[in-house]
């Protein structure tokens, strides 16, 4: 079932990334302009009665422009995730190698956090003297009550990554950029070092809070470091 999710994520992925490089041109006949559903009937109705239908009105919306897409990767940071961890570490790695390839054309800005936010709730930090939890103290791994409270992770927990049966060492660090996300067109990558880089960052460790809140992780980013690290843009599609 994993395997089956990952192909799904990527293949949407790999079709948004392409319907960003020009959402304009809707049509098909190349003239530029948009075809009516209703062309071959006289009226601006959908039936064939010849008459003209009262009380509505036609919209026309600007063509919408997408150059990018901002992609934020939650990872489960629990106890038993260390084997799907370096599943999702091969999986990114195949899927954002083939992102930024020219023939796609899109600027990619990559990012994660993890589902850590401790035992926290609303928004408010797990109170061990009158929340209830059994015996009074957070459970291992949900020492810090808060959590990773949705920040951008900026280091890795290896110096190194297996990819395949390959051994490789991962490249510079987001902190080196003087931001917490990794871009296409921040630095020159080499090769395949921008896929390696997200790799290696997949890989975050299995010390997090057992009671995992991914979405309420991936809310706290984006209204975060997603909003004051300038990694979510007006003309991008953001991926979560």
């Amino acid at each position: 079932m994993k395997s089956i999710l990952l192909c799904i994520s990527a293949t949407a992925i790999l079709l948004s990334i392409s319907s960003c490089r020009d959402l304009e041109d809707l049509n098909d006949d190349g003239s530029g302009d948009m075809d009516s559903a209703s062309e071959g009937d006289a009226d601006a109705d959908s039936d064939a009665d010849g008459d003209s239908d009262s009380g509505t009105e036609e919209v026309n919306h600007p063509p919408v422009h997408l150059y990018g897409v901002d992609i934020l990767v939650v990872v489960d940071n629990s106890s038993s995730m260390r084997a799907e961890q370096q599943i999702l570490s091969n999986a990114l790695f195949s899927l954002i190698a083939a992102l930024p390839d020219p023939a796609v054309g899109a600027d990619i800005h990559i990012a994660f956090t993890t589902s850590d936010m401790g035992l926290s709730w609303g928004g408010n930090a797990f109170d061990p003297d009158n929340d209830g939890w059994p015996g009074g103290s957070a459970p291992e791994g949900c020492e810090n009550l808060r959590g990773d409270e949705g920040r951008f992770i900026t280091a890795y927990t290896t110096p190194t990554v297996q990819i395949g049966n390959e051994e490789r060492s991962c490249p510079q660090l987001p902190d080196s950029m003087e931001q917490p996300f990794f871009s296409s067109s921040t630095i020159s990558w080499q090769e395949t070092d921008l896929a390696l880089a997200a790799a290696c960052t997949a890989n975050v460790g299995i010390d997090g809070c057992g009671f995992e809140q991914q979405l309420t992780a991936a809310t706290a980013a984006l209204q975060g470091d997603g909003i004051d690290s300038g990694f979510m843009r007006a003309d991008a599609m953001l991926l979560v």
